[in-house]
């Protein structure tokens, strides 16, 4: 298969057929708010694990980032993650 990414973050895929397939990626920023001061921490986080106030962050690409807080908004038409911190 060959792939090629489009905007709106959509990937075509063709087939040895010749077919098409889309993939939809949900990749979203994560930004950290510590006292009104907004941080974006990482782009294109795909999974985030939560234990406590401990939480890590990681990429696409496999890339992790670990921070302390909280997650206060999740908004996912702007694909943004909201943490609050200290």
């Amino acid at each position: 298969m060959t792939a090629k990414k489009y905007k709106n973050d959509h990937t075509f895929m063709k087939n040895e057929d010749n077919y098409k397939i889309v993939i939809v990626m949900c990749e979203s920023t994560v930004v950290f708010d510590a006292n009104g001061n907004r941080k974006t921490v990482m782009e294109d986080v795909i999974r985030i694990l939560i234990e406590d106030d401990d939480i890590e962050l990681i990429g696409i690409l496999g890339e992790r980032k670990s921070l302390r807080g909280r997650i206060s908004d999740i908004d996912m038409s702007k694909h943004e993650i909201m943490i609050k911190g200290k």
